[in-house]
């Protein structure tokens, strides 16, 4: 199964990754630029560039799942915060429904 990772480049995502792809999946990394992409590129994952501020249709494409493990981080404002961690997460479920994807699992802590 195509898993597309949001927030791959995040604890979280750094560490499913390879448990994914030891399962049998194929993650595929979203990236917000390619400074990101060497370190994929070590694991041998392949990544798409998206950034949850903009349409995410290019990134969805070939996709069977996502999960959804992106967050602004501890070090931006309440701003990035809405336009990243709900906002941007509205975006990409919305993404996927329109895209027929419809396995999406959000991983969340407060």
């Amino acid at each position: 199964m195509k898993i597309l990772i949001a927030g791959a480049n995040g604890r979280i995502g750094t560490r499913l990754i390879p448990l994914l792809k030891a399962n049998g999946h194929t993650p595929i990394a979203m990236i917000r630029d390619h400074n990101q992409k060497p370190k994929f590129d070590q694991l041998g994952i392949d990544t798409v560039i998206g950034d949850l501020e903009n349409p995410l249709d290019n990134a969805v494409k070939n996709i069977d799942a996502i999960i959804f493990a992106a967050g602004s981080g501890s070090s931006t404002g309440r701003d990035k915060t809405i336009l990243v961690d709900h906002i941007g997460a509205i975006r990409l479920a919305t993404t996927a429904e329109f895209a027929g994807i419809r396995r999406f699992i959000m991983i969340s802590s407060i």
